[in-house]
Formats: C-alpha cells, sequence, structure tokens
C-alpha cells in the first residue's frame, strides 16, 4: 500500500515538472523575444521607433570605446620628435597638430593622463608658432593659411586649458574677432572668414568661418559681441531663405552653401530657369552649428529651416547635395567632414533623435554614427577616403574628423 502511494507520489511530481518546463519553455520561445540590437542604420525596419536595448546599449558603447582606442593608438603614433604631428608632405604643421591634440582631449581623463608626455610637447609645438599679434602659424609656408590654423590651435588649447593657457586664448581670440570682414560694402564677404587673411585676396567661406566661430564661442568671446551679429549676416547670405538672405536668389530649402558667392556642390536650375548655388550636407550642418554658436535661438526661423533640409537629407552614406546622376561618386567628397559637421551640429541642436522627412523614421544619429564610423575604419585603426578631394584621402586629415565626432557621439551613447 505504502508502495502504491510513493509511486503515485511521484508520478504526480513528474507530471507537474513537465508542466512547469513547458510553460517555460513557451516564454523563452524565440517568437516571445525582443530583439537586442538595432540594425547597421540604427533603426528596426518593422518598428523604427524601437528603443535601444540595454544589451545593444553595452554594446554600442564597446565598439564605440574599441573604435576610439584603435584610432587614437594610431593618431599617436605618427607625431613626430618635436611634438607635432605632420602635414601632407610629412612637414610638421600647426593644423594637423591642432587637430590630433583635440582629438586626445576631448577624449577620457584615461587617455589625457595616459598620453600626457606627447600632449605636453604637442603644445609645446604650438605655443612656439604663436606670433605677436597672437595668431598661430607655421613660418615659411606657403600659402600661410593662419585664420584655418589659429582658430584649430585656439580649439586645442581650450580643449587642453586647466588655467595654464589663459593668456595665448585670450590673444588668439582677439585675433580672430579682429580679422573678420567687417566691410559692410563687401556683401559677399561681410562677417566671414578667410584662410589667408586680406593676403592676396579674401575669399571667406563657411569652413574657416565655422572653425572661428567654434573656437570663439570655445574661448568664451561675449554673447554682446559685434563678432557674433556680423557673423549671424554672412551666414544668411550662406543659406537657401529668401527671407533673410539679402545677396542672391534662394529656392528657399534652408541649405547651406560654402559662401554667399559659391557652392562646391555647383549650380542647380529652377523650374522657371533661374540658377541658385546648390546646397549640400556638410556645409548645411555648419551652417546649423554656427547659428546655434552665435546665439541664434534653436526655434527661430532661420534655424529650423537649416534642421528641415537635415531631416529631408539625412543620410551617412555620403555627403548629400555632392553626387550628379552623371557622377554618382562625387557624393562621397568631403564625407569625413560631413561627419565631423553632422556631430557637431546635431550634439549642439540637442536631440538625441532626429524624425526624418518626409518618411517620419526615427534616427538615434548618435548611434548610428558610431556603427558607421567603425565600419569605415581601417584594420590599422586610421580612416581614409579614396576621393581625394579637401585632403581627405590623407589619414592625418580624416582620422582626427573621426575621433572628434566619436567623441561627441560618447556623451549620447554612454548615457
Amino acid at each position: 500500500m505504502k508502495s502504491n502511494l510513493l509511486l503515485v507520489f511521484i508520478l504526480i511530481l513528474i507530471g507537474g515538472l513537465i508542466i512547469g518546463i513547458s510553460v517555460v519553455m513557451t516564454h523563452l520561445s524565440p517568437r516571445a523575444i525582443l530583439p537586442t540590437s538595432v540594425s547597421q542604420s540604427g533603426v528596426s525596419p518593422e518598428k523604427p521607433s524601437l528603443p535601444i536595448t540595454s544589451k545593444s546599449a553595452e554594446e554600442l558603447v564597446l565598439i564605440l570605446r574599441r573604435t576610439y582606442e584603435k584610432g587614437l593608438t594610431w593618431l599617436i603614433g605618427q607625431q613626430l620628435a618635436d611634438g607635432s604631428w605632420p602635414d601632407l608632405e610629412g612637414k610638421p604643421d600647426v593644423a594637423f597638430t591642432a587637430l590630433a591634440l583635440i582629438s586626445i582631449g576631448g577624449g577620457t581623463p584615461d587617455d589625457r593622463t595616459r598620453y600626457q608626455d606627447r600632449v605636453a610637447k604637442g603644445v609645446e609645438y604650438l605655443l612656439a608658432h604663436r606670433q605677436a599679434d597672437g595668431s598661430f602659424l607655421d613660418p615659411g609656408k606657403l600659402p600661410a593659411l593662419v585664420n584655418y590654423k589659429t582658430p584649430l590651435a585656439l580649439l586645442a588649447l581650450v580643449t587642453l586649458d586647466e588655467g595654464q593657457y589663459q593668456d595665448p586664448i585670450l590673444k588668439a581670440r582677439n585675433y580672430l574677432a579682429g580679422v573678420q570682414d567687417q566691410d559692410p560694402e563687401e556683401k559677399g564677404l561681410f562677417g566671414g572668414w578667410s584662410e589667408t587673411g586680406k593676403d592676396p585676396t579674401p575669399k571667406p567661406g563657411l569652413t574657416v568661418t565655422n572653425f572661428a566661430i567654434d573656437a570663439l564661442r570655445q574661448a568664451g568671446l561675449p554673447q554682446d559681441s559685434e563678432t557674433w551679429q556680423r557673423a549671424t549676416v554672412f551666414l544668411q547670405r550662406c543659406q537657401d531663405c529668401s527671407e533673410y538672405n539679402d545677396f542672391r536668389v534662394t529656392a528657399n530649402s534652408g541649405g547651406f552653401v560654402h559662401s554667399p558667392l559659391e557652392s562646391k556642390a555647383g549650380e542647380e536650375t529652377l523650374p522657371d530657369g533661374t540658377k541658385i548655388l546648390k546646397p549640400y550636407g556638410s556645409m548645411t550642418h555648419a551652417g546649423l552649428m554656427s547659428f546655434l554658436y552665435v546665439f541664434v535661438d534653436k526655434n527661430d526661423p532661420r534655424v529650423q529651416a537649416t534642421y528641415r533640409w537635415l531631416r529631408g537629407h539625412y543620410t551617412l552614406e555620403e555627403n548629400p547635395g555632392l553626387r550628379t546622376d552623371a557622377e554618382p561618386r562625387l557624393g562621397k567628397q568631403g564625407l569625413f567632414y560631413y561627419y565631423y559637421t553632422f556631430a557637431k551640429a546635431l550634439d549642439a541642436y540637442g536631440e538625441k533623435v532626429m524624425v526624418t522627412l518626409p518618411d517620419s523614421l526615427e534616427h538615434p544619429w548618435a548611434e548610428e554614427l558610431v556603427r558607421k564610423l567603425s565600419a569605415l575604419q581601417q584594420p590599422d585603426g586610421k580612416w581614409i577616403n579614396e576621393e581625394p578631394r579637401w585632403w581627405e584621402d590623407h589619414a592625418l586629415v580624416v582620422t582626427p574628423y573621426c575621433l572628434i565626432a566619436l567623441n561627441i557621439c560618447r556623451k549620447w551613447v554612454e548615457h
């Protein structure tokens, strides 16, 4: 009798275990498991707004750190014995040194500590090339590109400053403010910065103007400075927006070109036959960042028109606006500078997700940019563009762009 009862009890116990295991397996079946990662574009095809999961967030942080560390290791290895980083000809150069120092200085405290001796030597090189007027240049090099090198040197010093570089920072700031084009009669130049100043012919463009605006803002130029007001006029004349652009015909797209006088993307013809300068991506991101840095409000119509153009041209595959039907490869020109301005501008705008037009898809831009930069990195850690325009076939130009962009993305993916 006792043995029968024991047998019944064992059978009941086994049955309960089978039922329990069945329930657990049902809940763990593949159909019930939520996705734990996002696609290469950062967006789930079925549900574009699906939030990033804990597991994929941790994976993304690891990807960023690994990609940055690998790139930084390569960059450190290019430093010359005098503390500088070389130009395209292998010669010491202020601009390349400044870009490398910004890349290191924008990293983690551990990075700066690990390479503090390298950084100190780089800064020593910069300070040795400071001129009496506060500018930075490499004597004997032509063109001098003083207004290109000075804002980069200023950005490097501000990034690394812990109170010891205040004098060179202030003097460089005063120099930059003083070399802005201030002649209101020169409508195509007014408010901008030229790479070479007044010699031989001033040609202000948004690239160097954007660097100058960035450096002056980071160096603490007061908000009430007339420099910002003049710069705003230059920006308006670079924008495709008839309400504010009093210099040229526009199509009201909100995009930006290189200068009031020129677009590196060329011209396009409107249906009525009117020719306008064609906006493109890197300049439009530079325009968005610049508007925000000169204290134009985020909700201002000029800023919103710029952001709307970017929402309608969102991509990480090319520099939008440069390709043509005949030459689609042109879209790769300036691609890494585009990534740099992409990160700077969207960070300044302050939204983690961009909702694109007209599809209303949600793009966590920093997450997508990290994955793209990781995918494009060379095995030895550098980046390089097969399209040589704007020196992008030179790794010491584009690798700092990528490292700076990764440092900007860091706060958006690690928190």
